[in-house]
């Protein structure tokens, strides 16, 4: 494959992933709010730990490492967090975690949105 179809392709997906993070940002935000609000911790940050760690996977690849490293992080977090070590993250850690997370997501979109015409 030349480099020029190499570079088509992964502007593609990158433009797959960007339409997916919008949708993985909003759920999250909701997720957060949710959490916050309810001081409930299951299923709301279960689902938001599933998208941090999908984020994560791909982030890298098609060039945002500093989400890719931020989503990494909250999805440890979350994970210390929901989990039974003796390494158990607190309310208050992870709530910056996803605080980070969110203003990574935005800041990525951001950058990346087509100019207004």
């Amino acid at each position: 494959m030349s480099e020029e179809k190499l570079n088509s392709a992964i502007q593609i997906i990158r433009g797959r992933f960007l339409a997916r993070l919008t949708e993985q940002y909003a759920r999250s935000r909701e997720l957060a709010q949710d959490w916050q609000q309810n001081e409930c911790g299951g299923d709301e940050l279960k689902e938001l730990c599933a998208i941090a760690h999908k984020v994560a996977g791909l982030a890298k690849t098609v060039g945002f490492a500093d989400l890719g490293d931020t989503a990494y992080q909250t999805d440890s977090v979350i994970q210390k967090y929901l989990g039974d070590s003796s390494e158990r993250a607190s309310q208050a850690d992870v709530a910056a975690a996803i605080g980070t997370f969110l203003a990574s997501c935005s800041q990525a979109l951001k950058s990346n949105a087509a100019p207004e015409a």
